[in-house]
């Protein structure tokens, strides 16, 4: 009996929305990817907060560089949704980059039914962007309120939660429609998180909406992280990095031991006990 509880709850934390907090009794909340993202708790209680206040319609855009930690914070906002939340996410490809809608077609391919329910300009708007059917142009405005009133109308049944990822490879028609719904949001039950990297010209697409911009981690939490993942690493490669080595001024610490870097320019022989040259038999 014990092995299959143990086993049971095992189970249960490896589910992506496995957590402890308040709504289930405790004083606290953690989940798995929390326990991953060492020194990024004000982060995780940005992305944390706006799930929790879904129902009144919240949006956050995430900006970083590469690696950063970006996708693990969206990663963490669906581990934090109720499930009664309905999730649709969808992240962009580079070669897809220039093709119109292609990354809100993605985002709404689970929900692709509910266009028939739209007012007829909207739902021919989104069947046009989306080749479903024949037509000259898209309108944007008519594309944006169609999202808008589709997303709407899913919220009304349960809360919803959109995350896009990879926001620098996300065509630039669904950036647009992305940031006038998240405009438009008001009271409907709808959270949106989108991810990009800060230096991407489609970020300022996404001007006006709320921004967390992720930088390195603190010292400490660095070298925590270090810790984990290379618990074997020389002390002297995990002396903390100063400023000017996170910024790239600076050359990485010399991977040589001590040992070799104290020895280092001398000629070849020189580096026995005492500095002494061996002794030649006659």
């Amino acid at each position: 009996m014990v092995g299959s509880a143990r086993g049971a709850r095992q189970a249960a934390m490896s589910r992506p929305d496995f957590r402890i907090g308040k709504k289930a009794g405790i004083d606290f909340q953690i989940s798995k990817i929390a326990k991953v993202l060492l020194g990024r708790s004000a982060e995780l209680g940005l992305v944390e907060q706006l799930v929790d206040e879904v129902r009144a319609g919240r949006a956050l855009l995430v900006t970083g560089p590469p690696g950063i930690g970006k996708t693990a914070l969206l990663e963490h906002a669906v581990g934090q949704a109720t499930p009664e939340t309905r999730v649709l996410r969808a992240a962009g490809v580079e070669n897809e980059a220039e093709m119109p809608y292609s990354a809100l077609h993605l985002l709404l391919r689970p929900v692709l039914g509910e266009i028939d329910e739209l007012p007829d300009p909207q739902a021919d708007a989104l069947r046009g962007a989306f080749g479903m059917a024949a037509t000259d142009a898209v309108d944007p405005l008519l594309a944006g309120f169609a999202v808008l009133t589709l997303l709407s109308g899913l919220a009304a049944e349960r809360p919803l939660l959109c995350l896009v990822d990879d926001g620098h490879c996300v065509d630039l028609a669904t950036v647009e429609v992305v940031r006038f719904v998240a405009r438009r949001l008001a009271d409907e039950p709808i959270g949106i998180l989108f991810a990009a990297r800060e230096d991407d010209g489609r970020v300022r697409s996404t001007t006006g909406l709320p921004r967390l911009h992720l930088t390195g981690l603190a010292p400490d939490a660095a070298e925590a992280l270090l810790g984990r993942a290379a618990p074997h690493l020389p002390r002297h490669l995990r002396e903390p990095l100063g400023p000017g080595r996170h910024r790239g001024d600076l050359p990485p610490p010399d991977q040589r031991r001590p040992a070799d870097t104290e020895h280092a320019g001398r000629p070849p022989g020189a580096r026995h006990r005492g500095g002494r040259q061996p002794r030649r038999r006659a």
